[in-house]
């Protein structure tokens, strides 16, 4: 697993090498994921604390 900036070379070139490819974005003010590599649907990222322990909720969007 490897995380990079949006301003970092590094990122392209793992691209190539990478089986999958997630990207994150604000839209809207809502934090979202969504695959490259394969190709995914927009999901949400809710967190969520009402079991008393921090987990993401993914929430499809489009």
């Amino acid at each position: 697993m490897c995380y990079t900036g949006r301003e970092e070379v590094k990122g392209e070139e793992l691209e190539s090498i990478a089986s999958t490819y997630f990207k994150t974005k604000f839209f809207s003010g809502i934090p979202c994921i969504y695959g490259e590599f394969p190709r995914t649907r927009i999901h949400a990222m809710e967190l969520n604390i009402s079991e008393g322990f921090p987990f993401i909720n993914l929430t499809p969007i489009e």
